[in-house]
C-alpha cells in the first residue's frame, strides 16, 4: 500500500503545482483514479489513501468491481458506452464522461426516468451546442 500512497502523494503535488501556476484552487480539481484492469484490492487501498473518485472504461468490468465495493466512493464512466449497455449506466455510475452521440444521451435519459438519483453527463456532441442538448432534454426551459 505504501507504493499507492506515494503515487497518490506525487500526483496531488503535481496538481497543486499546476493549480498554483494557473491561479486556481486545488479544490476545483477532482482526482479520478482510473481502475481499468486494476484489481479490487488495489482500488480499496487507493480509497483508503483518500481517493474518492474512480473511473472505469468497461461496463462489465465496472459492474463486478462496483457491486463488490463496500466503501462509499463516486464512480465515473470514462469509456465508450455501447447502446446495449445503457441500461446499466445509472445503476452503476455517478458521472458519465463519454456521451458522444445523441442516441446515447436519449437512452440515458430514458433509463434515468426509472431510477431515482442525480446524474451528471459530460456532453460532447458534434454539431450541437450544450444549451440545445439541455433544452431538448427539458433541463432548461
Amino acid at each position: 500500500m505504501k507504493k499507492i500512497e506515494d503515487s497518490i502523494k506525487r500526483v496531488k503535488e503535481r496538481i497543486a503545482r499546476a493549480c498554483s501556476r494557473a491561479g486556481r484552487s486545488e479544490l476545483s480539481v477532482r482526482l479520478i483514479g482510473v481502475t481499468k484492469g486494476v484489481d479490487i484490492e488495489r482500488i480499496r487501498d487507493a480509497a483508503s489513501c483518500g481517493i474518492g473518485d474512480f473511473g472505469e472504461n468497461y461496463v462489465q468490468e465496472a459492474k463486478r468491481k462496483i457491486e463488490g465495493f463496500e466503501q462509499s466512493v463516486c464512480w465515473h464512466m470514462i469509456g465508450y458506452v455501447q447502446t446495449n449497455k445503457v441500461k446499466y449506466i445509472q445503476k452503476l455510475f455517478n458521472y458519465v464522461h463519454s456521451v458522444d452521440r445523441w442516441e446515447l444521451l436519449e437512452g440515458l435519459d430514458r433509463y434515468e426516468k426509472d431510477i431515482t438519483g442525480s446524474y451528471t453527463y459530460v456532453v460532447g456532441l458534434r454539431g450541437f451546442e450544450v444549451a440545445e442538448v439541455l433544452l431538448s432534454l427539458g433541463v432548461l426551459s
